[in-house]
């Protein structure tokens, strides 16, 4: 298992141990396992997966400190070898290898966990294993093991073989161990306690796969009134939406009817917003979302809406573009713009006659390059370009669509930009309240793998609840200095508050 960090992953100790010694025996009971040398003689896959201490990575020894949350780093995929020094550090290191949708020996592993759960033992899961375990210079499983046995060298197998391709977590689930795995304490290498993760299973389903759409209540007569419409709300591993109105029928009509019935459509965008911090998917969360909420209760749930990738830009790119990470152009945070020829929503929506406006962060190219907001359907834009840049709430200079060119715009730093950004997208609703619109709010929430600050405001009503016991309800308060975790109560408070006013915007 990972720490998660920004744009990176902290492998954790449980995972290192995990890897057998050269023997292929587990280090509790390998005589060739030396705990004062504890990467030397292990299975080959450990370093040619993770970097540890000693180890070498970019042409030089990995040091003590390197890696400062765990003390361990993600190698595998990436694009750097162990002896080389590279000339250029890349931005995202990401390799250029297609994304591998199934590798072979994941095949052979699912051959394997069948066949052992129908028959038990068999010849053939011997030399599945043996395929798997010989290339990786390992030797082959013990003979005579017993069905229980052989079922954990296979999911051993998995953890190992596939490590950090995002595949244990589903694995973990299936099996029906994910609470006994997560619900644990974090250390670090040095055995230092760095976090306790928890996990709950409840409300989250598996299958088999429930109704794609849950509607609690049916739309008020308020909404019914309004311009058809579609408001979604995306995490970055969930995405919430919420359909007020049939959007899929209007856009299937004939040209004149659709001309008539053209929904407006609002896309709001929540960076590292986990659907479990939302009162609609989450009764029991302490920090209350009632807007949020609402457009729950009046619209329709998606519970089975993901995202495109786990960090940024290709996670935009697969929003914008529509195309997996095997197909899609930008697969790290590299700063890579989109090219010419790849077609947005936004192009797409532009070219149907709608206002396509967006506010927040775009991350898929800078100004005077190929992957311009201008250049790929959009009229208005006020925010940022990329992702780094939008760690900070207060900064001198954001990017503005002007005479149909991006151009830098500078202000005073002690603005908040996410009330200035807000209001810009209010003022486009306003402008363009009487024909199509597509409003995309990617508005990064921020929460504290990155400088999380929320305004006074904020600050001042998340004290004032406290002092009137209002507060119970949240993180416990206290002192002019709050901890990232009340940053991020009152974060998400304001994050609620702004998509009520977008909603009492247009139309109430």
């Amino acid at each position: 298992m990972a720490l998660d960090e920004f744009n990176t992953v902290a492998p954790l100790p449980d995972v290192i141990d995990d890897y057998y010694a050269k023997d292929g025996m587990p280090i509790s009971t390998s005589p060739e396992y030396d705990p004062a040398q504890p990467y030397a003689n292990r299975d080959p896959r450990l370093q040619a997966t993770y970097t540890v201490i000693g180890s070498n990575y970019k042409g030089a020894p990995v040091k003590e400190g390197q890696y400062p949350r765990t003390g361990y780093g993600q190698k595998k995929y990436t694009i750097y070898k162990d002896d080389v020094k590279p000339a250029v550090i890349q931005p995202s290191g990401q390799s250029e290898l297609n994304y591998i949708v199934l590798r072979y020996a994941d095949v052979l592993l699912m051959f394997a966990e069948a066949q052992n759960e129908a028959t038990g033992p068999t010849d053939e899961i011997r030399q599945a294993l043996h395929l798997i375990r010989e290339r990786a210079g390992m030797p082959d499983i013990p003979d005579g093991l017993t069905k229980d046995q052989l079922r954990k060298e296979i999911r051993h197998e998995r953890r190992i073989e596939l490590a950090g391709e995002g595949l244990y977590y589903f694995d973990i689930r299936r099996w029906k161990t994910a609470e006994a795995a997560l619900n644990t304490e974090i250390y670090n290498y040095k055995g230092q306690r760095l976090d306790t993760r928890r996990f709950n299973a409840a409300g989250i389903t598996t299958g088999p796969c429930p109704p794609l759409l849950s509607r609690k209540t049916p739309p008020s007569n308020k909404i019914h009134n309004t311009v058809n419409k579609t408001i979604k709300i995306m995490t970055r591993k969930t995405l919430l939406t919420i359909v007020c109105a049939a959007l899929l029928p209007a856009l299937a009509q004939t040209a004149s009817a659709q001309q008539a019935r053209k929904p407006n459509i609002i896309f709001i965008v929540a960076d590292d917003l986990g659907y479990g911090n939302l009162t609609s998917y989450n009764p029991s969360h302490k920090v209350p979302t009632p807007n949020i909420d609402r457009l729950a209760k009046e619209g329709i749930r998606f519970t089975r809406f993901y995202s495109g990738s786990t960090v940024c830009a290709p996670s935009r790119c697969a929003l914008m573009t529509g195309k997996h990470m095997g197909h899609a152009y930008i697969r790290g945070n590299s700063r890579s713009p989109l090219r010419l020829e790849d077609t947005t929503l936004a192009t797409r929506l532009h070219n149907n006659g709608y206002a396509t406006g967006m506010f927040g962060k775009w991350g898929l190219g800078e100004e005077n390059t190929t992957g311009a907001p201008e250049r790929h359907g959009f009229t208005a834009f006020y925010g940022y370009l990329n992702q780094t840049h939008a760690h900070h709430y207060y900064t001198n200079r954001l990017f503005e669509l002007q005479q149909g060119v991006t151009k830098e715009v500078r202000l005073d730093s002690t603005e908040y930009s996410d009330e200035l950004i807000v209001r810009k997208a209010l003022q486009f609703i306003d402008d363009n309240k009487n024909k199509p619109f597509f409003l995309y709010l990617p508005l990064p929430f921020r929460m504290p793998n990155c400088t999380c600050r929320t305004n006074t405001s904020a600050l001042a009503q998340y004290r004032r609840q406290q002092q009137t016991g209002a507060g119970n309800a949240f993180l416990p308060g206290g002192g002019e200095k709050l901890s990232s975790a009340r940053q991020t109560t009152c974060s998400l408070r304001r994050y609620d508050h702004q998509a009520g006013r977008r909603c009492k915007a247009y139309p109430r």
